[in-house]
């Protein structure tokens, strides 16, 4: 496949993710999407914006499904080209069915994030719209959602063509005054050309000290939680979280690798981690585990130090002095030492 050919093909995929659901969408776009559409559609090809009930069938005549339809005409679609969507019932087997029957009636199968790349090549999108895309289908929390949405509204593109127009107009002062240093106009006041170049830095700055802001939105602050084994650290992750997601037993060492989960909440999410217990050990599996316990201990922004003893919660301390972020001391099993003095008492009675 030619660079040319594959520019011109009209190609197909499905647009939302394979598996269980109610409804999919399925969608191709080119020069030839409305007269390859039509050979699975029983009957006329619906009017261009207008969402029609349409039975499907295959090459064979046998029945794909009933689904909604929609037409859109090129420049005024997501690709710029022509397209039309196909919502058609979800589950694994019916968009499947439904993207062979378009290839066998002449679309090609997009490549990964072909649809996107026509956007930007037709001028629908920008390269940092495109990312935005990317950024929005991955997001895993709100704050990262919000982020990818305002990037996508062109809001960061708008701040870069701003560094444009400064650069271009910096780079237009220092010219004219080189070139042109004796008209009669004067030369250019140096005071003029400094403040230009000093407001270009402080914009620069003010760009790249959103980067590190982003980051957290799109991935989640990285709260590590450490300690000895047995010391609750599973418990303490499962209450964050809100539901059982690691596995709590009586037996020390029953974390044998890193379990992460992002919790959303704001303004940054947080990528809360359980990891292995921190100890000396001859056990393979379980030294590979500490051994990336202490890994997410020195990337962490904020460490959950845990301890159920003031001599565990001391070695816990210790341990985390290693990482870069903020170390919060934890004491655990609070709950179960209340309910064993509880029964004491009960028992002295």
């Amino acid at each position: 496949m030619d660079a040319g050919s594959e520019a011109t093909d009209t190609i197909v995929a499905a647009a939302s993710a394979p598996g269980v659901g109610a409804l999919a969408v399925v969608r191709i776009s080119g020069m030839a999407a409305g007269t390859i559409a039509g050979r699975v559609l029983c009957g006329e090809l619906p009017a261009v914006r207008r969402a029609t009930r349409m039975m499907l069938r295959d090459s064979g005549g046998e029945t794909l499904d009933d689904a909604v339809v929609i037409r859109y005409e090129a420049p005024h679609s997501y690709t710029g080209e022509n397209l039309v969507e196909f919502v058609c019932h979800g589950g694994w087997v019916t968009p499947a069915r439904l993207v062979v029957a378009l290839v066998e009636a002449g679309a090609r199968p997009a490549l990964p994030g072909e649809f996107t790349r026509r956007a930007v090549l037709n001028g629908k999108l920008d390269l940092l719209q495109a990312e935005a895309v990317n950024d929005l289908i991955r997001a895993n929390s709100t704050a990262g959602a919000r982020l990818a949405l305002g990037q996508l509204d062109g809001g960061l593109s708008r701040r870069i063509s701003i560094l444009r127009d400064q650069i271009i107009e910096l780079e237009a002062l220092m010219v004219y005054e080189i070139d042109f240093p004796e008209e009669d106009d004067g030369p250019i006041d140096n005071a003029r050309i400094e403040n230009a170049t000093q407001d270009l830095i402080s914009a620069l700055d003010r760009l790249v000290a959103t980067t590190p802001v982003g980051e957290l939105m799109r991935q989640g602050a990285l709260v590590t939680i450490i300690g000895a084994p047995n010391v609750g650290k599973s418990s303490l992750f499962n209450a964050l979280l809100g539901r059982n997601r690691a596995l709590v037993t009586e037996f020390p060492g029953t974390t044998r690798d890193a379990l992460d989960a992002v919790l959303d909440v704001s303004p940054i999410p947080l990528r809360l981690v359980d990891t292995a217990g921190l100890r000396d050990t001859t056990d393979l599996v379980e030294a590979l585990g500490v051994a990336v316990s202490r890994d997410y201990l020195m990337r962490a922004q904020v460490v959950l130090a845990c301890g159920d003893s003031t001599e565990r919660m001391a070695n816990a301390l210790e341990a985390a002095r290693a990482a870069s972020g903020v170390v919060i001391p934890v004491l655990t099993k609070s709950d179960l030492n209340d309910a064993n003095q509880a029964g004491q008492s009960a028992s002295g009675q």
